[in-house]
């Protein structure tokens, strides 16, 4: 019994992590969707200098497995 209760909370826990990973993916598109977004109604190239950059820093977050959150109006993305 102990073992069957055991195996419910690090299946609770894993699907915690998931959800959680998952919106910090969801929070990565959107922020590269704004971007893309905002830099064509400015009439902007999707390739341009300040794209390239908001993307690889999105991009590098995830390969170097921070979880840092962004908040409005800490790091002027928001």
């Amino acid at each position: 019994m102990a073992a069957s209760v055991r195996q419910e909370i690090d299946h609770e826990l894993q699907l915690q992590e998931l959800r959680q990973s998952l919106m910090e993916e969801k929070r990565k598109v959107e922020l590269l969707s704004t971007t893309d977004r905002l830099d064509k109604e400015e009439g902007r190239a999707s390739n341009s200098a300040s794209y390239e950059a908001d993307r690889d820093d999105i991009l590098s977050e995830e390969k170097d497995g921070e979880s840092e959150k962004a908040e409005p109006g800490t790091d002027g993305r928001y």
